[in-house]
């Protein structure tokens, strides 16, 4: 009875493309194609999708990127004394200073074409006043950290 699910968002980069895979036995697979849509990937995305795994270095080379990515953004906080609370994932949370609502540093980053996240309700006490941001390569983080950097110091 093991159902394995794996997506395309974090580790390839690929959360728009909307694709994964299911791995089970055979009975299993056949209970999940009574109730999915017949046409539920896009062909780029399939074609995508099986690039990258032909291609595995790619995606290698840019997990090491997103590493290297968080490691300086996390030193950028920690210049800048802000707090950030570190994970094994492709994002981090930003503790906001008390003065700072997280809702306005959200509306700012929009306008300035970035979407952050709010954690919600529910979560540990840990997150709460905080923003996320998810990461991509520090070629393309680099302004729009500067630029949050910037709002939570203002």
């Amino acid at each position: 009875n093991l159902i394995v699910i794996q997506t395309f968002s974090k580790s390839f980069g690929l959360a728009s493309a909307r694709l994964g895979y299911v791995v089970s036995n055979y009975k299993n697979i056949n209970w999940i194609n009574r109730v999915k849509p017949i046409y539920d990937i896009n062909l780029f995305a399939l074609e995508i999708g099986k690039y990258l795994l032909n291609n595995y270095n790619i995606i290698l080379d840019y997990i090491e990127d997103i590493k290297i990515s968080k490691r300086k953004i996390l030193q950028l906080l920690y210049d800048n004394n802000l707090k950030s609370i570190n994970s094994k994932t492709n994002f981090i949370h930003i503790k906001l200073p008390s003065k700072k609502n997280p809702k306005n540093i959200y509306g700012s980053m929009k306008k300035y074409g970035v979407l952050i996240r709010i954690p919600g309700g529910g979560l540990p006490a840990a997150l709460n006043h905080c923003v996320r941001l998810t990461l991509g390569p520090y070629q393309q983080m680099e302004p729009i950290i500067k630029q949050l950097i910037k709002l939570i110091k203002e």
